[in-house]
């Protein structure tokens, strides 16, 4: 079973990761649920400054706003955040693009 500490240490992670795709990403709570098991709450801002409440749980993510469920972060961003889909392109790109020099 996932501990309290385990579950923060991995939204803290998750906000690391993908925290520059956003305006603003924090964590509001973490707390058990009956149906999800152990749950993170967060709060994100996308840079099109739409505003989200999402629930992470061990089945993936679920938009609260309008209960919308992602598999990852990635896949809530590439569906509500374009900004979000052009930074991840040309960053990916710039990965490969050195993978290719070296």
């Amino acid at each position: 079973m996932i501990t309290e500490e385990e579950i923060i240490k991995e939204g803290e992670r998750i906000i690391a990761e993908f925290g520059e795709y956003a305006r603003e990403f924090s964590l509001k709570d973490s707390f058990y649920h009956g149906k999800f098991g152990r749950c993170l709450r967060f709060y994100v801002k996308t840079l099109e400054e739409q505003e989200y409440r999402l629930l992470f749980h061990r089945n993936g993510v679920l938009c609260l706003t309008n209960s919308m469920h992602f598999e990852s972060f990635e896949q809530f961003f590439n569906s509500l955040s374009p900004a979000f889909r052009d930074l991840f392109g040309r960053k990916l790109q710039d990965k490969l693009q050195n993978l290719v020099i070296k």
